[in-house]
């Protein structure tokens, strides 16, 4: 069955980014294994991608080739001046079009990967569309940025069903959505 999995790193203290949007430091922390903490194998399970504009824009700003390509890429934006430049990427206005969008899609599609920002990931909350989180934590604190969860969201409790550590420090958590203890 198709879940939308948000697949996403943090450092210790809760950030995806710096205040600026700046993703650099994950790529300067050390991995001398060269691990991808699961990444190529996440991604050949995903036929669709859905991100914020501000994730969308920061991707763009790499200055590398389209990365997913292969993929078809629906950008959460409310924004008119966004201009969509890339291969099979829809625009939509916000959650429930995803909403919409995610329900027509054919029974054998692949899963939906939720790849930021902290916004769209509110708003995926605050909507219960969240079926699964992989979260790879650096032990890094950034001290100010844009938090992996930004406030105002229902309470929700979700459950940790497989953890792994990595030589380089980091760790990967799987987790579910859970019943509130008893």
């Amino acid at each position: 069955m198709r879940e939308t999995i948000l697949y996403i790193a943090s450092s210790l203290d809760g950030y995806i980014a710096k205040a600026d949007g700046d993703v650099k430091w994950l790529e300067d922390y050390p991995n001398p294994e060269q691990t991808d903490y699961g990444y190529a194998a996440f991604l050949s399970g995903c036929d669709t991608l859905v991100m914020g504009s501000g994730t969308y824009r920061a991707v763009l700003s790499f200055g590398i080739d389209w990365p997913y390509a292969d993929n078809q890429v629906y950008v959460v934006s409310r924004d008119p001046s966004l201009e969509i430049s890339t291969p099979g990427t829809t625009r939509l206005s916000g959650v429930d079009d995803w909403l919409r969008v995610c329900n027509s899609l054919p029974e054998n599609s692949k899963n939906c990967w939720l790849v930021g920002g902290g916004q769209l990931i509110r708003s995926f909350l605050q909507a219960g569309a969240l079926d699964r989180i992989l979260l790879t934590q650096f032990p890094v604190l950034l001290g100010t940025g844009i938090p992996l969860f930004p406030r105002e969201f229902p309470m929700q409790y979700w459950a940790m069903v497989q953890s792994q550590a990595y030589a380089s420090g980091a760790w990967g958590m799987e987790l579910v959505p859970a019943q509130p203890p008893a």
